[in-house]
């Protein structure tokens, strides 16, 4: 792939397995090809599944490491019952991990795989649409037909939950507004309503913590679940000594924004001219598209013309 100026890599989601690549325009078919030969004939071979084995616990070993990561799975579990000891989390634990067969993996793969459960989407200079549809198709024809279940919606448990670290000289707060489900286009303006909210609120709650106490570095975005169910809101991290001000001064905060400081026209204006920034953005890069194409297109069941939007 680097011969040809390309790179491929791959990722898995709790709905679904990605295979991703880039490469210069003039090499596409490449590209195509290889993918398609990677589905289709992979070797599987033992002694590269257990070498992999290894880098995947690490792997493992990093992320629980990590301070989001067991932010994460603390909110997974809170809310939607979704954590290690049953064995959901997309990485697995160490046992799952050593416990696999080869011949596990291609019955997996031989149950999932089907034209029915698969989405290409390229996105980037296409000289000849046509042509590339026509190569897809040849390609991609060995792929079965057999109906593939749908992966079971996660339930939504509202609550308030707090997790004791008492070596950790941090403290994290997260506020988290359920979105309306399922997401469909009908209930899409009530989504961008929830997300535009969230981010509302995380830009006042910025201007009292941070511009006028000096009580956290930054107030960010957070959110979890899936395409189908998911929350999101406003993530504050400070120094333990100063949480019982800070969840005083979000509550007040968040209270006079939901009840009382509404966004103002000044506010509505603002958020749009940071919409278009980032809808340039995206526009702009060929790997953003590709994935709001795919999410838009497993959510809603159509794409649209972001060039005219």
């Amino acid at each position: 792939m680097a011969d040809h100026g390309g790179s491929v890599n791959a990722r898995t989601g709790l709905s679904r397995i990605e295979f991703v690549g880039r490469i210069i325009a003039r090499n596409l078919n490449v590209l195509i090809d290889f993918t398609a030969d990677r589905l289709q004939n992979s070797l599987f071979d033992e002694k590269v599944i257990d070498n992999e084995r290894g880098v995947i616990i690490e792997e493992l070993r990093r992320s629980l490491s990590r301070e989001n990561t067991k932010m994460r799975i603390f909110c997974d579990k809170n809310l939607f019952n979704l954590y290690v000891p049953n064995g959901k989390v997309v990485l697995g634990t160490p046992e799952t991990i050593n416990s696999f067969t080869r011949d596990q993996m291609r019955e997996f793969i031989a149950r999932r795989m089907s034209a029915h459960n698969c989405l290409i989407c390229i996105s980037g200079k296409i000289e000849n649409e046509q042509e590339l549809l026509k190569t897809l198709e040849e390609k991609f024809s060995f792929l079965p037909t057999h109906d593939v279940s749908v992966n079971q919606e996660l339930t939504y448990t509202a609550c308030r939950a707090h997790n004791l670290m008492p070596d950790r000289k941090n403290v994290v707060l997260e506020i988290l507004f359920p979105e309306k489900w399922p997401d469909t286009d009908e209930n899409l303006f009530q989504n961008l309503c929830v997300g535009k909210f969230s981010n509302c609120l995380r830009q006042k709650l910025f201007d009292v913590l941070r511009s006028e106490n000096g009580l956290t570095y930054g107030v960010n975005m957070t959110g979890y679940g899936n395409m189908w169910t998911s929350v999101c809101g406003p993530r504050i991290e400070t120094d333990a000594e100063n949480i019982e001000r800070v969840v005083a001064l979000t509550a007040q905060t968040s209270y006079k924004v939901y009840s009382e400081n509404l966004p103002n026209d000044t506010d509505l204006l603002r958020y749009k001219n940071q919409n278009e920034l980032g809808r340039a953005n995206f526009l702009e890069s060929n790997a953003e598209r590709c994935d709001r194409i795919v999410t838009d297109w497993l959510i809603y069941k159509h794409m649209y013309d972001f060039n005219k939007q």
